[in-house]
């Protein structure tokens, strides 16, 4: 079987942070896909992956893979901790999840790769975590703390 697309081509482009909602009352499983720029922030601001619109009740964590280190982040119960911004750079991004919701009552778990590009470095990122939540999913949104996020996203479904 085939992956169905949950974003119409009009809406693959985003332009200020990145929120599409619908209603998905079927259990499956959902690849994201994500890439773009990110600007005009003034600290080191993380960026969340959200269900729901809900930034709570996540059970997150993560480990950053920099130039000369590799450092674990996190717990984080706001969202899923997908990565963060580095020395007030505008940075370009990438970022690739897969969102199980196979049994409701269990909720959502999520892993993914990340990557953030600044003036010749990068910052990569493996994330993983869970939500517990039964409602369904309702919408999907890439969340910074600080500044805008534009770019593109592909979310893919496949029945469980």
């Amino acid at each position: 079987m085939a992956y169905e697309e949950l974003i119409t081509e009009d809406r693959r482009k985003f332009d200020n942070n990145f929120r599409e909602e619908f209603t998905l009352n079927r259990t499956g499983f959902l690849k994201l896909f994500f890439a773009g720029q990110w600007l005009d922030f003034d600290s080191t601001p993380r960026v969340h992956l959200r269900i729901n619109g809900k930034a709570d009740g996540y059970i997150t964590n993560n480990a950053r893979i920099g130039p000369n280190d590799v450092v674990a982040e996190g717990p984080d119960q706001t969202g899923f901790y997908v990565g963060r911004a580095e020395s007030h750079n505008d940075m370009i991004f990438t970022i690739e999840a897969t969102l199980s919701y196979v049994y409701a009552e269990a909720g959502f778990i999520c892993h993914g790769i990340s990557s953030f590009g600044y003036s010749g470095n990068s910052l990569g990122f493996h994330f993983q975590g869970n939500r517990i939540q039964a409602e369904g999913l309702k919408s999907i949104s890439l969340e910074p703390a600080e500044g805008f996020m534009r770019g593109h996203a592909r979310i893919l479904f496949l029945p469980a």
